[in-house]
């Protein structure tokens, strides 16, 4: 995932493969194979169901090399996004709390 600067700044560059109408029409369309031109861009089977645990969530982290994942519901639909760092400290907390 990409946040509004990043895709912005590629849409400004001149050398750019696509722009911003490009872009417009892939998610009109629902272009998935297009949309994949994006640097970071994770398609639905990427996603991460909102009930795995945080070790999973880490390992598809790590194994797609990306800081964030999106969580979609039982259903397939997107419901947020989880973060590494976050998972990472709420991991550290985790431990921390069994220590005591």
């Amino acid at each position: 995932m990409m946040d509004a600067r990043e895709l912005n700044s590629i849409f400004m560059s001149p050398e750019a493969p696509f722009n911003s109408d490009d872009f417009a029409r892939w998610i009109n369309m629902s272009d998935t194979a297009s949309l994949t031109n994006l640097s970071g861009f994770l398609s639905a089977k990427d996603a991460i169901k909102n009930d795995s645990d945080k070790q999973r969530a880490l390992e598809r982290m790590e194994a797609l090399n990306t800081e964030t994942l999106p969580v979609i519901d039982e259903a397939g639909k997107f419901v947020g996004v989880v973060d590494r760092s976050r998972l990472i400290a709420s991991l550290i907390i985790d431990v921390a709390n069994k220590v005591q």
